[in-house]
């Protein structure tokens, strides 16, 4: 067994390449992809990490001693890209997941490969997911923020990962309130409509998305689900996703209701 350390990794890769590609035509697209990775690699560079495999519309990465760092790099990747085409700027997905990984030589191998891989393929345009052990590894450094996602259920993983979106401002002016994922279907569940997704003024927990103002009834369904059942996490980790999944539940329901009477009170009068 090779030596093991802590680290985190990075998988970004550019949206819609093939149909950039399309458009610009080979020559310009290949020039634009050199800018592209150069922009990429400069962001990793300055934030203390390392490449570690070109994907061709992307790159791996690894950060051996700051976590934040990685979490900023993956902020600035964005602003920096989507400034290379004004007329088009262009989007990443990126993945983040800190954890215990076996080194040999320039090789790493560990879970944390595969959970930063799966967070980006699910992440939404313009969008950063990471495992929850990233937010605790940073806490309050660099004024970061996090905004919770709960457990997904992601190809090849048995059990549900806890995920966080990494919250950059700057980047929701642009594209607005959509979603963080893409549409992740739970088994069992009716999959949740990917449009919009409103969020508590309080910035907690996300509520599923409005429909007509109000929020669907079988949503509420959806987050009773989330609540009961355990999904196969530890104690510890289940308490603490309910806690939160309650107190929106709460909001779900009396908004639901709210909205159901005044309908029902327009109908009558």
């Amino acid at each position: 067994m090779g030596k093991t350390q802590t680290v985190t990794i990075m998988f970004c890769d550019l949206v819609a390449s093939t149909e950039r590609r399309a458009r610009l035509g080979d020559d310009v697209f290949d020039e634009f992809s050199e800018r592209f990775l150069a922009t990429l690699r400069d962001q990793i560079a300055r934030s203390g990490g390392r490449e570690l495999t070109n994907l061709g519309d992307g790159l791996m990465a690894v950060w051996t001693e700051s976590t934040a760092d990685a979490v900023a790099c993956a902020t600035a990747m964005h602003r920096t890209v989507a400034a290379l085409d004004a007329l088009d700027p262009p989007r990443l997905r990126v993945g983040i997941s800190s954890g215990e990984v076996a080194q040999v030589g320039d090789e790493y191998s560990g879970m944390p490969i595969v959970e930063a891989a799966r967070l980006e393929a699910v992440a939404s345009p313009g969008r950063t997911l990471a495992n929850a052990v990233v937010r605790v590894l940073v806490g309050t450094r660099r004024e970061l923020r996090f905004r919770d996602m709960g457990a997904l259920s992601l190809k090849g993983i048995p059990v549900p990962l806890l995920a966080v979106e990494v919250i950059d401002d700057a980047a929701e002016v642009i594209d607005g309130e959509g979603p963080a994922i893409s549409s992740l279907p739970q088994p069992g569940r009716p999959a949740v409509d990917d449009r919009t997704i409103s969020r508590p003024p309080d910035g907690g927990e996300s509520l599923p998305p409005r429909r007509g103002g109000s929020i669907a009834v079988e949503n509420v369904a959806v987050l009773v689900a989330d609540v009961v059942e355990p999904n196969g996490l530890p104690t510890q980790h289940g308490d603490e996703i309910r806690r939160g999944q309650l107190a929106v539940l709460r909001q779900a329901i009396a908004e639901t209701v709210g909205q159901e009477v005044k309908s029902l009170g327009r109908h009558v009068m």
